[in-house]
């Protein structure tokens, strides 16, 4: 079994750089695509050279939403990796986080893990970092933070609030998808 990260940026190489360090450190095999946002073109090639450097594939996708992005990369990309995970550029995976999440997988089609998330607005200079006790809804999942079997996965569904990777999951959930949550804190995002 192996997943494919599709990781969504937007003209932040430096933290880029960070979370394909965490990408590429994990367990044979995986994919790592790269769904680039920016629409600075200095930028743009500094993101390559990142991709470049740590294997993976670049993308120019040149639109502002995330979640877009990711469905157009699913969509425009011959995927055959069975497991589907959605990075943000601001997210790091423990080194096991792909083992560990295909090894909750066998049986399920939805697998979410904890993560540590920065919550806004910052306090005082600091940013406030909470725990994100993952739960299969709105508000309690993240996109960084769950892989999906690539044949359930249609694409991110629109939310008025920006809330599409609880909509998914409870979309998911709602038509009968077995799911799990793996042990343990295996993300930090932002």
């Amino acid at each position: 079994m192996s997943i494919c990260f599709i990781v969504s940026t937007f003209q932040r190489p430096e933290v880029l750089e960070a979370c394909l360090a965490t990408l590429r450190i994990q367990p044979e095999p995986r994919r790592i695509i790269v769904a680039d946002n920016s629409a600075d073109l200095a930028l743009l090639y500094q993101n390559v050279a990142v991709c470049s450097h740590f294997g993976a594939e670049h993308v120019p996708t040149f639109v502002d939403n995330p979640y877009d992005a990711a469905n157009w990369v699913v969509e425009s990309r011959y995927i055959t990796e069975p497991w589907l995970c959605f990075p943000s550029d601001d997210g790091l995976m423990v080194a096991g986080f792909s083992q560990i999440m295909l090894d909750v997988a066998k049986g399920n089609g939805l697998v979410y893990c904890d993560c540590i998330y920065r919550q806004d607005p910052l306090v005082g200079s600091w940013p406030a970092y909470r725990l994100l006790d993952a739960a299969p809804m709105m508000g309690r999942i993240d996109k960084t933070n769950f892989i999906v079997r690539r044949e359930l996965f249609k694409g991110f569904p629109p939310h008025p609030k920006g809330w599409c990777d609880g909509a998914l999951i409870e979309q998911l959930i709602a038509q009968g998808v077995k799911h799990a949550k793996a042990p343990g804190v295996l993300v930090l995002h932002q």
